[in-house]
């Protein structure tokens, strides 16, 4: 039996996402539009997706990197949220080198005095302007994510000495950094051995990550480039240190207009790191990508407030459960007591924790063939169990 799955596209989603919907049916049928009505997914991209208000959707997908969201289902898995990791990813890169390269050669500076010359004489001008070369610079990166990482990536390719700050040690892209690349151990070590630091970590609980402290412990003429998110640096305290003569020149991808919006040492640019068509086609396609994930196996990828967890299907086990829980002690216990008790055996199991190790995502193949009757028998048993917030059923014979 097909399952028809309505999809709205909010703001201005590449067409690709609709094409690659449509053109899917292997259990599913999608119907995909800008003028859906009690859509069950939703793809969006710069506006603020209002869970409260979204009732009937259970699945939103940000058509790039952190998402704006409200809404207590956020919180109660009410409705998965996810982004689609690494697909702006290489147009961020271009565009921090191009920072980093206006960093260190100056050029920022020399552009403002295009605009605004001293005298007539621009040998002259010019001679207060010498810059370096990117090699001679070390670059800082703070967070190895999926763009801090091509970051750190792009740089040994062109030579570029590199120190990296990670907070999760044990992330597979941090461990996966080529060996050149320099590990630091604490933020303030980085600060202290960078010429240009390049911010990758995300605005949550993150706010003034770098402050008037840390901006003190960078090196004298250091630079500074935030693409990450805004309130990652502390801008006024940017500013003073960039007037002091302590910081050398800071680009950030943000407009403050507490800031002068013209300024020799100051770049703002409005929010275009990840502006590209190819990373508005990427972004599309990989939501779409991930839409059917969710709704033909419940895989979740860049899961914002539910756990990522994708478990491929062995092609032998006809049903799949997916179970969101809170994440406490014996849930996975109780789980497989009740799918032996009727009568199921249980194949392929993989259970995720979300970074916050508050939420649970348990995915598991059961071994034999589910009519209607023992379905109901299956959830009336998992979702009697404290602590469970979602299960969905799934056929994997379709």
């Amino acid at each position: 039996m097909t399952r028809i799955i309505s999809v709205k596209l909010v703001d201005d989603i590449a067409p690709v996402a609709q094409q690659k919907l449509e053109a899917y049916n292997n259990g599913l049928r999608f119907i995909v539009g800008t003028d859906i009505a009690n859509p069950k997914a939703v793809i969006f991209r710069s506006s603020v997706f209002d869970a409260d208000q979204e009732l009937t959707v259970d699945l939103a997908v940000r058509a790039g990197a952190e998402p704006k969201v409200r809404g207590k289902r956020l919180e109660t898995g009410g409705v998965c949220v996810e982004t689609t990791p690494g697909a702006n990813s290489e147009s961020v890169v271009y565009k921090i080198f191009y920072a980093f390269t206006g960093l260190a050669a100056r050029l920022y500076e020399a552009e403002f005095y295009g605009r605004h010359p001293t005298s007539k004489n621009n040998e002259k001008d010019k001679g207060g302007l010498v810059g370096n070369e990117d090699p001679s610079l070390t670059l800082g990166i703070i967070g190895a994510g999926q763009i801090g990482f091509r970051v750190a990536i792009e740089a040994e390719k062109r030579g570029i000495p590199t120190i990296v700050y990670e907070s999760q040690r044990l992330s597979p892209l941090y461990r996966a950094l080529p060996s050149r690349v320099v590990k630091a151990r604490s933020i303030e070590e980085l600060l202290a051995k960078a010429d240009i630091v390049t911010l990758h970590v995300p605005g949550h609980g993150n706010k003034n990550l770098i402050n008037e402290k840390r901006l003190s412990q960078m090196r004298k003429g250091a630079g500074i480039i935030n693409c990450a998110r805004p309130d990652v640096v502390d801008n006024l305290a940017l500013y003073k240190a960039i007037e002091a003569g302590h910081i050398g020149g800071a680009h950030i991808d943000w407009i403050d207009e507490r800031l002068p919006q013209d300024h020799p040492k100051l770049k703002q640019l409005p929010h275009v790191s990840a502006n590209t068509r190819e990373a508005q086609i990427r972004s599309a396609e990989q939501a779409a990508d991930q839409i059917i994930e969710f709704y033909r196996y419940g895989n979740v990828l860049g899961g914002y407030n539910w756990p990522e967890n994708l478990l491929d299907p062995s092609g032998v086990e006809p049903v799949r459960i997916a179970i969101l829980h809170i994440n406490q002690e014996g849930m996975l216990k109780r789980f497989e007591t009740e799918i032996d008790r009727v009568g199921m055996s249980i194949g392929p199991t993989q259970n995720a924790i979300g970074h916050d190790r508050r939420l649970g995502y348990y995915i598991a193949d059961l071994q034999k063939p589910a009519d209607h009757e023992l379905v109901s028998a299956i959830r009336g048993a998992i979702e009697a169990i404290p602590g469970v917030l979602d299960m969905k059923v799934f056929d994997l014979t379709v």
